[in-house]
């Protein structure tokens, strides 16, 4: 693309960031503003300038996701020589970097990946041999400190004297276990990563002459130990600088990113400059209007002023539910009437997925289709993990957590008191341990069978390593192993929840052809793979296990399908029409978020999130009641709508439903009209209608009764908060 064409699209705000000097920049770039096309653009320009070759500049993406559509972009823009960029996820980069530079920090040249499960399963087995209860504490806490502290930059030998004995021995065991098996987990590639640049200057040093570019995106995401490995590499003399972030879409501090990175860049990398994207290409100025007023409310931000051209929106509807079930239709019933209007991508987004449930109904209810996102990716389906861990085991014999994983997976007869034996005597690992069980005669003659058959199944499978090409080893495991067939005959016996039968063997058909479309890709973009066939499967485990960690679900942008999803898995997507529900204290915010400032403006940032994805049609709904369940029964309560909604200015909103946004707190009850409820008396709800008093109770809460509504089925609701008004019992 000429030069003149790459800048012919671009705002003047944009252009200028484009074609700035060699400074680093610091781009606060608001939701819609365009930030990717800058990026790539940015890149663009550089290379018909001359003033970079594509092996000299590395770009930074926090999904895999992201480095897709950045790949695809600048090859459009530039052609196939993009290819030889640095360009990938944080971990992704980490993992070419210690591919190349293993030995420099202790690690051996085949070092494995370990993916959440198998990190887990080592600590459950650290934990058991330190004899600590996993009832007082739990295998998932102790998991979550050794990652929190690893995202920090912390070894065990760097906590200080707050942190409890055992806490501390349980990460020193964990890594010791890894340098034993040779492994990685997530958290530990970015840190390994940061080390080489701490440890060995050297290669730091080639790597900031050979780069003179860095670009990162989505700086506000970025963790400690991912802050500290920037700033090394772009240290004075360093590859120049570019950071993209926008500290009013940070939602992700319970992962350890930490938005204060945005202003510390600008502390901590010489002649940093701040530049603001503020102009939106996505939604109308209504839209903005609303998102502005709320996120102006959180006091730690750098500030900026979201607007658009787009002077065409009307107000924003809100809807004032009765309850969640009510809140579901009225969901159902106004995107039914707008599909009908214009059928157009919609999603209805949540704060936590339990919020789903009576959506889909609703939508089911109305023959509405729609996706639920938060299904179990690919790469992490449990069929896919077990034949990864038979390749894995095929590589690498001394993997005991693969080992433990598949011993038994189909069912062939190893029970857990063998493997604990096995565990007893692994002294140089459980494979090791299997051989000698299976050739002490002492053993139940059982038990060494099925070890026998398992040991002799890995012979057999790990001689075609080097001989078959990749997909082929990868089908022939399939095979082999039992899996398929086992996946096939066990659709009576699946768990509730688990994927139908006909799906885990199509799922395990697909892993083959996910190894030749690897192969074929890695062709394409001229990537050199090892030359030997056990080190292209190497290659292909780790690409799996990258895969598998990026959690992200893509939303369906079908004009047919609603998507459903959570606040958090809508960051960075857009649609037409969208739907927000459960605007209520306790829901959003969250209850865990109430009584800290820090949390509080995290979920301001969420619902930022949430409403910058309509482009068109933006709604909001809240609850007035809610339920509570005690002692078998369900009590109707009153429900606080969010203070995030009094912050939006009334005269964005159309209000329809059971009241006003800004009625009285649940913590305040209604003044009673009459104390001297019956059974038969006939009553008036403002939200459920008519109805008949069927039951009366007394307790400490006060004057609770059964009332079954014409419409709305029973209900139990407190006397003092309901609102009721006496009505004929005909």
């Amino acid at each position: 693309m000429e030069r003149a064409d790459l800048l012919a699209e671009l705002s003047p705000e944009q252009r200028a960031i484009v074609t700035a000097e060699d400074t680093p920049l610091l781009v606060l770039a608001g939701a819609g503003s365009g930030k990717t096309r800058v990026l790539t653009h940015r890149i663009a320009w550089l290379l018909a300038q001359g003033r970079a070759r594509p092996g000299e500049i590395m770009a930074v993406t926090f999904t895999n996701k992201a480095t897709r559509e950045m790949q695809e972009r600048i090859a459009t823009l530039v052609g196939p020589e993009s290819r030889r960029m640095w360009v990938g996820t944080f971990h992704a980069l980490a993992h070419r970097l210690l591919r190349r530079h293993a030995s420099a920090v202790g690690l051996p040249e085949t070092f494995t990946i370990l993916d959440e499960d198998d990190q887990k399963r080592l600590v459950q087995e650290i934990m058991r041999l330190a004899g600590v209860d996993p009832e007082r504490l739990t295998p998932g806490a102790v998991q979550a400190f050794i990652n929190r502290h690893k995202d920090e930059g912390r070894r065990s030998r760097d906590l200080g004297p707050e942190v409890p004995a055992t806490h501390r021995a349980l990460y020193e065991a964990y890594e010791k276990r890894l340098n034993t098996l040779g492994a990685v987990d997530f958290a530990e590639l970015l840190l390994r990563a940061l080390e080489i640049w701490t440890r060995q200057p050297d290669i730091l040093s080639s790597y900031r002459e050979r780069l003179r570019y860095v670009f990162v995106d989505e700086f506000q995401d970025s963790n400690t130990v991912q802050y500290r490995w920037l700033l090394a590499l772009v240290r004075p003399g360093g590859p120049v600088p570019l950071a993209v972030g926008d500290d009013d879409q940070a939602i992700y501090g319970w992962r350890g990113a930490h938005p204060e990175h945005l202003r510390r860049f600008l502390d901590d990398v010489p002649g940093a400059r701040l530049v603001r994207l503020e102009r939106n290409y996505r939604s109308h100025q209504t839209i903005l209007d609303a998102a502005n007023a709320v996120i102006a409310q959180n006091r730690s931000r750098l500030g900026k002023r979201l607007w658009s051209e787009d002077r065409s929106g009307g107000p924003l509807t809100l809807y004032l539910a009765g309850d969640e079930e009510d809140e579901a239709r009225w969901v159902a019933d106004w995107l039914t009437d707008r599909r009908r209007e214009n059928p157009t991508p919609a999603a209805v987004l949540y704060r936590i997925n339990a919020q789903s449930r009576p959506l889909e109904e609703a939508l089911l209810s109305r023959g509405l289709p729609y996706r639920l996102v938060g299904t179990v990716r690919f790469f992490q389906r449990a069929e896919i993990k077990d034949a990864l861990a038979y390749l894995r085991l095929l590589r690498h014999p001394d993997d005991d957590l693969a080992f433990a994983r598949v011993v038994n997976r189909p069912s062939r007869g190893v029970g857990e008191r063998t493997l604990a034996a096995l565990e007893a005597r692994a002294g140089r690992g459980l494979l090791h341990a299997a051989e000698a069980y299976v050739a002490d005669v002492t053993e139940p003659a059982r038990a060494r069978r099925a070890l026998g058959g398992f040991l002799d199944l890995l012979e057999r499978l790990r001689a075609s390593v080097e001989t078959l090409p990749l997909p082929e080893l990868v089908a022939r495991v399939v095979e082999e192993s039992g899996l398929k067939v086992h996946a096939e005959a066990s659709g009576r016996e699946r768990s509730a929840g688990d994927a139908p039968a006909a799906e885990r063997a199509a799922n395990l058909e697909e892993l083959v052809a996910a190894a030749a479309y690897f192969l074929e890709r890695a062709n394409e973009e001229g990537e050199s793979l090892p030359a030997s066939a056990g080190g292209r499967l190497d290659a292909f485990l780790a690409h799996c296990l990258l895969q598998a960690e990026d959690h992200r679900e893509e939303a369906s942008t079908s004009k047919d399908v609603i998507t459903l999803m959570s606040l958090h898995a809508a960051k960075g997507l857009e649609f037409d029409r969208v739907v927000l529900v459960g605007l209520n204290e306790g829901l959003l915010p969250h209850a865990r978020a109430l009584d800290n400032p820090g949390d509080l403006e995290e979920e301001r940032r969420l619902l930022y999130v949430g409403l910058t994805r309509a482009r068109r049609d933006l709604a909001l709904s809240a609850r007035r009641l809610r339920k509570q369940r005690s002692g078998g029964r369900v009590y109707v309560l009153p429900a606080q709508t969010s203070r995030f909604l009094r912050e939006i200015p009334s005269s964005l909103l159309a209000v329809s439903g059971a009241g006003d946004p800004s009625g009285d707190s649940p913590q305040r009850p209604h003044a009673r009209s009459d104390a001297s409820w019956r059974p038969g008396d006939g009553v008036r709800h403002p939200v459920f209608g008519d109805g008949v008093v069927t039951a009366c109770e007394e307790d400490s809460g006060g004057l609770r009764l059964e009332i079954r509504f014409r419409g709305a089925g029973t209900k139990w609701l407190l006397a003092d908060y309901a609102r009721l008004t006496r009505a004929p019992t005909s």
